[in-house]
Parts: structure tokens; sequence; C-alpha cells
């Protein structure tokens, strides 16, 4: 970029070069261009006036931001000079040198089977149910009691097995009646030994089984 002044209405700058040397032959885009009329120097801003106002021309633009009038302009032109000397040529590539022969990998070694580990004797559980005495059924002789005299064993009042709330598990069942019991409930002792079983279904699953909870123990 060279700064040209101009005075009496035209200007010249100097020799146009091509990074110091010759200009060679060629098309250009010559760019004229001014700094702001409020960035000028007095005198100059006195001619164009302080916003540029007094520039008339082809090449007058007045900048959308500032309302500013600069002068500014692109000529395009054809100089005929020497020709520019012609660019060294690219060196030819090296050839590409042959791969090396690669050793083959080496086979991994098998590894060996794993030997089988010993199981861990299963030991039985600490917790032992508390042994009961067998339960007793009452004389049928003589029709007295609160079982009733024939002894029936699905008497429900005939039984007494105290054992029977002693599980883990969350219910007692009464496959008979299909009654639902807590293992606390005051019957569960009642309940004949052959219609005795324990779960750990939900109530609803229970339920859905078709059986109904005790009246004693889910009041």
């Amino acid at each position: 970029m060279q700064t040209v002044v101009v005075a009496g209405g035209s200007g010249r700058s100097e020799a146009f070069t091509s990074g110091g040397g010759p200009l060679f032959s060629g098309k250009y885009t010559l760019t004229v261009a001014m700094s702001q009329p409020s960035q000028q120097p007095e005198g100059v801003r006195a001619v164009l006036g302080d916003n540029g106002e007094n520039l008339i021309g082809n090449f007058m633009k007045v900048e959308s931001t500032s309302g500013a009038h600069i002068l500014s302009g692109d000529f395009k032109f054809t100089f005929d000079g020497p020709e520019a000397p012609a660019a060294d040529p690219a060196p030819d590539p090296e050839p590409a040198q042959p791969d090396e022969p690669r050793e083959p990998d080496p086979e991994p070694e098998p590894e060996p089977e794993p030997e089988p580990e010993a199981k861990p004797e299963t030991k039985p559980s600490g917790t032992t149910k508390p042994s009961t005495t067998a339960p007793t059924k009452p004389s049928s002789g003589g029709g007295g009691g609160s079982g009733g005299g024939n002894g029936n064993a699905n008497n429900f009042d005939t039984w007494n097995v105290e054992s029977q709330q002693d599980t883990q598990d969350s219910w007692v069942l009464n496959t008979s009646s299909l009654k639902i019991h807590y293992p606390s409930c005051s019957q569960v002792p009642k309940i004949a030994p052959k219609n005795y079983a324990t779960s750990n279904k939900t109530e609803s699953e229970l339920l859905n089984d078709g059986y109904t909870t005790c009246g004693v123990c889910h009041k």
C-alpha cells in the first residue's frame, strides 16, 4: 500500500513493484481509498468538508454507518511488462523404499487350563426348629370334649399343635378351609397337620388363588 498526496486535482504514486522487483505482465487491480474526513488535517477538511460532503464523482461513496463521504474504487488494468520467470519444477519424489520383511508374530502360548476348584461342603443351617411333642388327639370315647366325639382328623378343634407357629415363612395356610393366617395367629395350632401349609406369596396372590383372610388375625 502506498500513500499518494493529491494536489491540484491529481496525484502521483511511486512506481508499482512486485515485492521490490519489476512488475511482470499480467492483470492487476488497483484499489484507491481515503481515510475518514474526520481524520484528515484541518487544511484538508477545509477543502473536503468536515464530513467529506464536498467530494463528488463516480468514486465517491457514502458510508452507511457514519454518513461520511469518502473516495473508494477499484481499477482493473493489464500490464504489459517482462514475463515472470518460470517456477522451478518440483523435485521428483523419492522412490518409495520397499518395506522390510516383517517377522511373523510369535504364536501365543496356550494358557493352562484352570484347575477345578473344590466346592465347599454345604453345612446344615445353624437354625433348627425346636423339637415338639407329637400332637395327641383326644380320646374319641364317650362323645365328650371340645373336638367332638367322632375323632375326625379334619375337625378344627381337635388339634393343638403349637409348633405350627414356628415358621419363617410369611403366611400359614389351611388348605382345607382356604384361610390365610399370620404365623402368630391363635388359630394356627388348631389346623390339622395334613391341612397345614406355609407360603411366601403376597396376600394378593393368595387371594387370587382362592384363599380368604382369617377373621381372627386379620381384624
